[in-house]
């Protein structure tokens, strides 16, 4: 039997990155990216609201609508558009 060589730190130390639409105080809708541990990725949606982003303004996000990884497409046809639309 092999030993296993990858340590419980290892694996928590892993990152996933997610992108979410939010709308932002005063009803700005906005696309943004999330790297968190992949436990915590499923809660984004109820972790976020109420929580300010690291941004010029420090707006406060009032909203989630949807969180998909990042290499995933939108559900959504408005954050589809959202993302196209949005310099990143």
């Amino acid at each position: 039997m092999l030993p296993l060589l990858i340590s419980t730190a290892t694996l928590a130390a892993q990152k996933v990155e997610y992108k979410c639409h939010l709308t932002l105080e005063k009803g700005k809708d906005y696309i943004g990216h999330f790297v968190v541990s992949p436990d915590k990725a499923k809660a984004l949606v109820y972790s976020l609201p109420y929580t300010k982003l690291r941004m010029a303004g420090s707006p406060t996000i009032n909203q989630v609508h949807e969180c998909v990884p990042a290499n995933a497409d939108f559900k959504s046809r408005k954050a589809q558009k959202l993302e196209r639309e949005q310099p990143r």
